[in-house]
């Protein structure tokens, strides 16, 4: 087939023929969303064909062509409110478009109502929660990134930000009612449909994997260990239930080369081959890096039989590694540097 066959056509005859060619059930969905005018236009496209009739490679060319063009766009896809807008303004005009969004966000608002609180900095957070009591705080904190949160409760005093970690470590789905009065209190926008909203995180390991990570970040500029030694003061409970979560897999990459091999040895071949495969390809590099060739080519083999795994047997395998790291963390055998203590000096 020529790769220049549809040239000759023009762009309206172009049209013609691909609605002529996608067969009438797909070229009815496509009249349905076109104009009368357009219609009209394409009409008489398809009426001036009929003069010269169109072979098997133009038709072909026309369709390989609006194929490339698709993927082309698909490539370089752009998603956000701006896009949505236009394309609704479009559609259905001005007014309906903004009536549209506004049920799209308040239904957004209603799943979780402390969503934009995800996009503040630490100073806008600050200011939101002056005077409010911890509960307050914590609810909201638990809705920010690690990062953030350990921000805004390293300004706080001692004793609140123990009882604010504490919190957000206990912390569990808040009523609908509450959440949205508190979102609104805050002077995010009320919403009015109540019923559908939920906050908060039910589920214990999410907590407290979120406190754990906001410790993990206060630790790189403070004193390692103060803040879970403040919480066991008052739960030791959570407290180890906490320092069990400050350890993940991706904390392998703070190791020296070393200590990697020595958590290796402790791990089967299996267990690291089901961990590598939902691992940061940056763990990955690092794990494989510290096992000789052969090791490396058995876990890679291992890794490919495997086929798909359930995630909950991929996060266990997970958790196996980063109890050997624990384990060998404890007895003092290898040494994990966090922040400040990661940086090498020249």
């Amino acid at each position: 087939m020529s790769g220049n066959a549809s040239t000759t056509l023009s762009g309206r005859h172009k049209a013609a023929v691909l609605v002529l060619a996608i067969g009438p059930e797909a070229a009815t969905q496509a009249l349905r969303c076109m104009s009368p005018d357009a219609i009209t236009d394409l009409a008489r496209a398809v009426t001036e064909l009929e003069a010269k009739p169109v072979g098997a490679e133009v038709v072909d060319a026309v369709l390989a062509e609006f194929s490339s063009a698709l993927e082309e766009r698909s490539a370089s896809l752009e998603v956000g409110a701006e896009q949505l807008q236009g394309l609704l303004e479009s559609a259905v005009g001005r007014n309906e478009s903004a009536r549209i969004i506004g049920e799209l966000d308040r239904e957004r608002r209603s799943a979780n109502p402390f969503a934009d609180f995800a996009n503040f900095n630490a100073d806008e957070i600050d200011q939101l929660l002056q005077g409010e009591l911890p509960q307050v705080k914590a609810l909201v904190l638990s809705h920010v990134g690690p990062e953030v949160a350990a921000q805004c409760v390293s300004r706080l005093p001692d004793e609140v930000r123990t009882d604010v970690l504490i919190r957000m470590a206990r912390i569990e789905e808040v009523p609908p009612e509450l959440a949205l009065e508190v979102s609104a209190a805050l002077g995010m926008p009320r919403n009015t449909r109540r019923q559908q909203a939920s906050s908060g995180q039910s589920d214990e390991g999410d907590r407290l994997r979120t406190v754990a990570s906001v410790i993990n970040v206060l630790e790189e500029e403070g004193e390692r260990g103060a803040e879970i030694e403040r919480i066991r003061v008052k739960d030791e409970t959570l407290a180890e239930a906490i320092e069990g979560k400050k350890l993940v897999i991706d904390d392998v990459v703070l190791l020296e080369n070393p200590a990697i091999q020595r958590v290796l040895s402790q791990v089967q071949s299996r267990t690291l081959a089901l961990a590598l495969k939902a691992a940061d390809p940056e763990v990955e590099a690092k794990l494989l890096g510290n096992l000789s060739k052969r090791a490396r080519e058995t876990v890679a083999e291992e890794k490919e039989l495997l086929g798909p795994q359930p995630l909950s047997e991929v996060q266990n395998a997970q958790q196996e590694v980063v109890d050997a790291m624990q384990e060998l963390i404890n007895s003092g055998e290898i040494e994990l540097r966090r922040g400040k203590e990661a940086e090498l000096v020249h």
